[in-house]
């Protein structure tokens, strides 16, 4: 059948995980980053595609982000493992 090529427009990612079964609140921070200076869409790009910074410490914002919310969705993980026991 092979890989799907369109989404279903009535799809909407943000309601397959919109923090409503969290056994506690999702920081606000959390949710989506946000770097401490703007970028444009083609630092963005950049960035994506060849990991060129668009400013020093980008880098470093992004991981130090992503490792918070790892964090997060492991609580989240171990208290959802709790109720179902």
């Amino acid at each position: 059948m092979g890989i799907p090529t369109e989404v279903d427009p009535d799809i909407n990612s943000d309601d397959c995980y919109d923090g409503s079964d969290l056994p506690f609140d999702w920081p606000e921070e959390l949710k989506e980053f946000t770097p401490s200076r703007p970028i444009t869409k083609d630092q963005f790009i950049d960035f994506e595609t060849d990991g060129k910074e668009p400013y020093p410490g980008y880098a470093e914002e992004l991981a130090d982000w992503k490792d918070r919310n790892d964090e997060f969705q492991r609580r989240v993980l171990e208290a959802q493992r709790g109720q179902a026991n």
